[in-house]
């Protein structure tokens, strides 16, 4: 006959299971935390970055070597630009040719003045603040084809890295002059700026936003106006890129009532085979909107000859 076992016999077996089971919250909170487990729904803490040993970090020889050699070539370069190309767009590293395909404003030059200073060069730094900021950017060539993302990733986006950077005053009055020159492509009766336009023809030119032209040609204009408006503290900037994403908010909507609400099976399959190759070009406010009996946030434009 079984004998019931007592709360005191039953004491040991209770006591080897609650330190088990402490044993293992505690190695598995643990290793959450070391492998960056975040029990936290919130996803602005999750830390993607890894997390750097604190102290200064031993470099090896390999890594000085790949840095005097990186460094050398790029002083190599640098000088060849400075003793030959006089400060023209390009020179060419076999012909020595000057080329001034970007209106003549120094791309290399202000290209470069960010990687001047994070490669510890001051002098040459220096002496390409002056050259940049005899650059005259709403002058140069009148007829000059300004080619909007070509400019601003390199001669907008390079006075901005090398402004936070050194802090340079100097690039101030540079930043808001081809700031403002920039800001005139989207003078367009929509708003959608015009990617390749003589921007110094006129002022206060009318110009007709670009017909076709890739959606990262536009859509990244953000960066570097959205960082000129903070610096220079002027709206306009920001709220010129602004027209460009709700461009794109409208052509979602577009895709939307498209997909949903056709007026046929048969039309909605043809639309659909059309709209996944749509552009930004194709919200440049020359077309009709949708119907008038749809929500006003799927109104969108296309292009007039645009067959739907």
């Amino acid at each position: 006959m079984f004998s019931v076992p007592t709360r005191r016999s039953q004491l040991p077996f209770l006591t080897f299971l609650l330190i088990t089971v402490s044993l293992f919250v505690y190695y598995s909170f643990d290793l959450f935390s070391r492998s960056g487990y975040r029990t936290s729904h919130r996803r602005s803490t999750h830390k993607i970055q890894y997390n750097f040993p604190r102290g200064e970090r031993a470099k090896s020889l390999a890594q000085e070597d790949r840095l005097y050699a990186v460094k050398k070539e790029f002083l190599h370069a640098w000088t060849s630009y400075v003793d030959h190309g006089e400060w023209a767009d390009e020179l060419g590293p076999l012909t020595g040719r000057k080329d001034n395909k970007f209106c003549g404003w120094s791309a290399t030059l202000v290209d470069a003045l960010d990687t001047l200073w994070i490669m510890d060069l001051k002098d040459e730094f220096q002496n390409a603040v002056v050259a940049t900021s005899n650059i005259e950017f709403s002058i140069g060539e009148t007829n000059c084809v300004v080619n909007l993302f070509e400019t601003t990733i390199r001669h907008l986006g390079g006075l901005i890295s090398a402004y936070d950077l050194s802090q340079e005053e100097a690039f101030i009055p540079k930043m808001r002059e081809l700031g403002d020159v920039l800001l005139s492509a989207f003078n367009t009766h929509n708003g959608l700026p015009c990617s390749l336009c003589v921007l110094k023809s006129q002022p206060d030119t009318q110009f007709q936003p670009s017909s076709n032209i890739a959606m990262a040609a536009q859509g990244t204009l953000h960066l570097e106006f959205t960082r000129l408006t903070q610096i220079l503290k002027d709206d306009k900037y920001f709220l010129a890129v602004m027209n460009i994403t709700e461009a794109l908010a409208r052509m979602v909507s577009a895709l939307t009532y498209f997909k949903e609400c056709g007026p046929n099976s048969s039309q909605r399959a043809r639309r659909m085979d059309i709209l996944p190759h749509l552009t930004l070009s194709t919200v440049s406010a020359l077309c009709p909107t949708l119907p008038t009996n749809t929500s006003s946030r799927f109104v969108t434009c296309l292009p007039r000859d645009f067959d739907l």
